[in-house]
């Protein structure tokens, strides 16, 4: 191979997406988006025909996020959209500042102690 057929080749891995990788996405934009609903039975085989493409990255998908906490698998039931997947940014910004307001007054008292 010459290095015009390396420079004419070359494949930014960037820019590249793994099956998995398009199926983690849209699987997510669905769920963020309501598009499934919570509780929601998520079936790999008609994921798969939706997005044309095998159940393997749809299956590998939903490992992904079942453990950022979107999905829930229940053995011999199936894969569902999480509850916690309806908890808005909103809800998550507001409980996150209460917890930063509360750690602040902690160390403020801790550093004020004798």
């Amino acid at each position: 191979m010459t290095d015009k057929d390396e420079r004419f080749f070359s494949v930014d891995p960037n820019l590249v997406k793994s099956l998995r990788e398009l199926a983690v996405e849209k699987i997510r934009e669905g769920i963020v988006s309501g598009y499934f609903e919570v509780g929601e039975h998520l079936k790999e085989r008609e994921l798969s025909k939706m997005m044309g493409i095998s159940t393997t990255p749809i299956k590998e998908a939903f490992r992904i996020l079942e453990n950022e906490g979107l999905l829930v698998t229940v053995p011999r039931k199936g894969t569902f959209v999480s509850e916690y997947a309806s908890t808005s940014i909103e809800e998550i910004l507001t409980n996150l500042s209460k917890w930063c307001l509360s750690w602040r007054a902690f160390i403020t008292k801790a550093i004020q102690m004798p």
